[in-house]
């Protein structure tokens, strides 16, 4: 472990590719390599690299401000922002609908990433506890029942269809 946080420290892979290193590493829970996989988000050799350091940060909280970023940035890649999108799903529920508030209703976001953070959200607010917690419609409800009248798109039209049928927002 000690040998690839150097590694990733000092920007080589003289003993795995970057990507292999920070998978290898993220097998140990204790999270001591998270500086050093942090230093690879901040100056990644590649996008594999990238991609795979955001992954493994969800819970870091010094790269929290950069995923959400990446996240909401139209300049990243495709791919970067689906990973990201994820990782703040899994690590920072709580969060994740007001983050993703603006992707869901600009019209010049990938319908990929909308439907997704449609279909997240819909199976956290399924759950018991959320709806417990949910008494009147917000502003998420809201836009993702607009969406499911107006949206040019099939495949956010079904999106949003299935989230007022499963999370039963009382519009």
């Amino acid at each position: 472990q000690d040998l690839l946080i150097d590694q990733l420290n000092n920007n080589r892979t003289d003993l795995l590719p970057t990507v292999e290193a920070i998978r290898v590493l993220t097998l140990n829970s204790h999270g001591d390599y998270l500086p050093s996989v942090y230093k690879v988000l901040l100056n990644p050799p590649n996008n594999e690299s990238k991609i795979e350091a955001i992954a493994a940060l969800g819970k870091y909280s010094p790269a929290k401000s950069m995923i959400f970023t990446l996240l909401k940035d139209k300049k990243q890649s495709n791919d970067i922002r689906s990973v990201a999108l994820a990782t703040v799903y899994a690590n920072y529920p709580t969060e994740f609908a007001s983050l993703v508030q603006n992707i869901i209703v600009d019209d010049e976001e990938p319908e990929n990433l909308k439907v997704s953070a449609i279909v997240m959200e819909t199976y956290r607010r399924q759950s018991n506890q959320e709806r417990a917690k949910r008494k009147i419609p917000d502003t998420f409800d809201k836009n993702v029942q607009q969406l499911s009248k107006t949206s040019k798109s099939s495949a956010i039209r079904q999106a949003s269809e299935a989230y007022i049928e499963k999370v039963k927002p009382n519009l």
